[in-house]
C-alpha cells in the first residue's frame, strides 16, 4: 500500500513521535543540568512551605500528610502513614545516593 495525503506512511508517523518525545526529553535533560535553575526551584519549594506552614491551610495538609496508607502483599500487610513513607522509604534511598555519589568522587 503506497502512503498518500489520506493514509501516510505509518512509519513517518511513528518516527515524527519518536523525535517529538526526544525533543521533549532533551528539553528536561538541559532544565535539569542547570545549577540556577535547581538552586530556584529549592527556592520556590521553600517559600510555598513556609507560606503553608504559616496560613490556614496548615491543618488540612497536616490530616494529609498523616493520612494511613495500607499495603498488603499475600499475608503480610503494612501500614504507615505519608509521613512515615517519607521519612523511613524515601530518606533511605537519598542517602543511599549520596553515599553512593561520595564512593564514586573517592575513587
Amino acid at each position: 500500500m503506497e502512503p498518500t495525503a489520506k493514509n501516510p506512511d505509518p512509519h513517518h508517523i511513528f518516527i515524527d513521535e519518536v523525535q517529538g518525545h526526544q525533543r521533549r526529553w532533551l528539553k528536561v535533560i538541559q532544565f535539569t543540568n542547570s545549577s540556577t535553575k535547581a538552586a530556584a526551584i529549592m527556592l520556590a519549594a521553600a517559600i510555598v512551605a513556609l507560606i503553608i506552614a504559616n496560613s490556614p491551610a496548615f491543618e488540612p495538609f497536616e490530616e494529609f500528610w498523616h493520612t494511613h496508607v495500607v499495603v498488603g502483599v499475600g499475608g503480610f500487610i503494612g501500614e504507615m502513614s505519608l509521613a512515615h513513607i517519607i521519612n523511613d522509604i524515601f530518606m533511605a534511598v537519598f542517602f543511599l545516593l549520596v553515599g553512593l555519589e561520595i564512593k564514586y568522587e573517592m575513587t
